[in-house]
Order: structure tokens, then sequence, then C-alpha cells
């Protein structure tokens, strides 16, 4: 009867547990579609696809708390607009959606038509997410190994993210005159 026992709780267990990672996935995505779509347009118009800044008036908000979020939805004049649309269980997935992305350590690339050079660095081992920005009136084709083997397709003003886990040594990415040195310790 013990031996039942046991076996019942290790399976109600693993049960419990496959569910709470899936509906810990689940409240990912929810709280990535609302982050784009919340009042009709989305808190991304302003801070970025990936919540990056992306060069946007609202910026980086990667991290961001639900007390964070209730602060600025209740205080500042811009954000009130969206204060009424989202509601405590709306900002608490925007709240876990923003605190796992700042998570990822982040490397943002914005390529546009003047010449830049941009240089960070990063730990190796850990799992981190590169955002590129495609700010050119033209699609681009970029080679972005080792963080993605095949080379990838970016529309104009589209923004794209890719996660690795870098390793350590130095990933120098080009597109004519726009480059990223990524030095990974």
């Amino acid at each position: 009867m013990v031996d039942r026992l046991k076996i019942f709780l290790s399976i109600a267990l693993l049960c419990f547990s496959a569910y709470s990672q899936a509906d810990s996935s689940s409240d990912f995505e929810d709280g990535e579609h609302l982050f784009r779509t919340a009042g009709g347009y989305g808190c991304s118009t302003c801070h970025g696809m990936y919540a990056q800044g992306g060069g946007n008036v609202g910026g980086n908000i990667r991290g961001k708390s639900l007390e964070d979020i209730n602060t600025v939805l209740d205080n500042e004049p811009t954000m009130k607009l969206l204060s009424e649309v989202l509601n405590s269980h709306k900002r608490q997935l925007l709240g876990n959606y923003l605190t796992t992305l700042g998570e990822l350590p982040l490397v943002e690339w914005i390529i546009e038509d003047k010449p830049n050079q941009k240089i960070v660095s990063i730990d190796n081992g850990q799992l981190s997410q590169l955002v590129i920005l495609n700010k050119l009136f033209e699609p681009i084709e970029l080679s972005i190994s080792p963080v993605n083997p095949a080379s990838v397709q970016i529309k104009p003003y589209e923004t794209q993210a890719f996660q690795w886990t870098p390793e350590p040594g130095v990933i120098q990415l080009k597109f004519k005159q726009s480059v990223l040195e990524i030095h990974i310790k």
C-alpha cells in the first residue's frame, strides 16, 4: 500500500510539474502577444519588438517588474492611455514577460544607412539574445554565424531576435558600414 501511495504521489507531482511548466510557457506567450497588441498598437510600438528599445521613444524596458508597470501606468501621462485596458491579470502577464526577457543578456544591433560600429561584452555559457533591427528601406541578408548557422533575411524596418549560448571569443558581424563586435568572456 505504501509503495502504491508513493507511486501515485510521484505521478501526481510529475503531472503538476508538467502542467506548471506548460502554464508558465503559455503565460510567456500570452505576455508576448499582449506586449505586441495591447491597446490596439502594443507596447512594442514605443519599446521595440523585444522590449529592447530599438531607438524608439519608450526605450528598453526588459527586466521591468509588475510594480514598475503599475507605477508607470498610473503616473506617466502617455501610459495612462493603456491603464484602463490592462487589468491586473494582463499587467501580471506583462510583468512576467518583461522579467523573463530581462534574464536574457541582450545584444542589440541596429542597421541603418549611416556608418556605425558597436562593441559589446557578454559572458559565455549563458543563454543570450541578439536583436537585429533593419532601419533600411531595403531587405537585407546577413550571415550571423555562430549565433545562427543559416543566413537570415530581414525586411525593411523589421526586427528579429536570435537566442544562442555564446562561447569565449569574439564575433564580428558586418553589413556594409554597420559593424557589431561581440566580446565573449
